[in-house]
């Protein structure tokens, strides 16, 4: 994690998913860039400096599991958020175990969801992205 930066990594394959969570990382003030795979994520990680990943965990090629374990080996304080439409307890407990800072329920839902992180690990983050999420999507910032 850069504490420097504003720029957050959003990864999903679906494209209304990550502009939807752009929107509302740029909302919060920060600078949404977005990756739709794994791999395109771990080349955006290589260009530039960023304060958080999250990243949907069904996606094709390179789900967001392996993304996380190819970010630990490379980024291992790198605060990374991974949402999908399916946890179980076994599943949040893989993300645990995995090292990821929260989980998202997936579809964000503007009635119900809130983006919250409780990690001192991410604390340079955390307290932008404590809120309650209010707008709709719009394209993403970039």
């Amino acid at each position: 994690m850069d504490p420097e930066t504003n720029a957050i990594l959003i990864v999903d394959d679906t494209p209304i998913t990550a502009r939807w969570v752009g929107y509302v990382a740029c909302r919060l003030g920060f600078n949404a860039i977005l990756a739709f795979n794994g791999e395109e994520a771990l080349g955006r990680l290589a260009e530039q400096p960023f304060a958080a990943v999250i990243s949907g965990v069904e996606m094709p090629s390179m789900n967001g599991f392996e993304l996380l374990q190819n970010i630990r080996q490379s980024y291992p304080t790198m605060p990374v958020i991974l949402m999908s439409a399916f946890w179980n307890e076994d599943r949040r407990e893989t993300a645990r175990s995995a090292a990821a800072q929260a989980t998202l329920e997936k579809p964000v839902n503007v009635n119900r969801q809130s983006m919250s992180i409780n990690s001192p690990s991410c604390s340079a983050v955390s307290g932008r992205l404590n809120t309650t999420l209010l707008s709709y999507l719009r394209p993403s910032c970039r």
